[in-house]
């Protein structure tokens, strides 16, 4: 980062002596930069819906009673 260092505040007041057009462009460079954020927080915020639902909970536990059987197959733990 060519060694620039600013606070909130000057960069603020740096951002509102650009034209309109720049300040679209810095916002676009922002939302830009956030977005694997955001894909991220969006993923993990559909994990945990489904972790929540009735449904798939019920799934789960359907598929941990079919390989149960399979559990008790004499292996210890590893």
């Amino acid at each position: 980062m060519l060694g620039i260092t600013m606070t909130l505040q000057e960069l603020q007041e740096q951002a509102l002596k650009l034209s309109i057009e720049e300040r679209w462009q810095l916002v676009y460079v922002l939302m830009r930069s956030l977005q694997p954020n955001l894909q991220s927080i969006a993923k993990i915020e559909a994990l945990v819906q489904m972790a929540n639902d009735p449904e798939i909970q019920a799934e789960i536990r359907s598929i941990d009673a079919e390989f149960a059987v399979a559990e008790q197959d004499g292996l210890l733990d590893v």
